[in-house]
């Protein structure tokens, strides 16, 4: 069974065939992530942006990489990566929809990703974290200059 302390190889293995084991090492980091967050200094949320489904496709790219490395020291190494983007303070969530696609996020990170938006040239509204027709067509160009799939959505 894999668990936080198996090699890589485990917890491959167990997304592949997105097994029980697979499901219960979501669950894990999800409350890790939750313990990490209600003991780490200034920290409201890790992950402010990110869901399980991300996070464990980040550990994924890890783990392929170096299959024999420890599970709990990749996830280790993306908590310390995830600290310059954390949440410090609670924030007002909003919801950003585009025809049926929704995507809920703090207004605290629709203020980060409009100011970024900004700096590139794609937005030239108020960083207010209100998501808009200004903001919906501001990611509609960074996501097609970027040769992504456009949505207009922060996703």
């Amino acid at each position: 069974m894999a668990t936080a302390n198996t090699p890589c190889a485990d917890f491959l293995e167990a997304e592949q065939g997105r097994l029980r084991d697979w499901y219960l090492i979501s669950g894990w980091l999800d409350g890790y992530l939750s313990a990490l967050n209600q003991r780490s200094p200034d920290t409201y949320d890790l992950a402010p942006w990110q869901d399980t489904e991300a996070l464990t496709g980040l550990i994924k790219q890890s783990c392929a990489r170096n299959p024999k490395q420890w599970f709990f020291a990749v996830v280790g190494a993306m908590t310390r990566s995830l600290q310059s983007q954390r949440l410090e303070q609670a924030s007002k969530r909003v919801v950003a929809d585009a025809g049926k696609r929704r995507v809920a996020l703090y207004q605290a990170v629709l203020m980060r990703v409009q100011r970024r938006l900004a700096k590139l040239g794609h937005y030239a509204g108020a960083a207010d974290g209100a998501y808009g027709p200004k903001t919906r067509a501001a990611l509609d160009a960074y996501q097609k200059a970027a040769g992504l799939v456009v949505s207009g959505l922060p996703d």
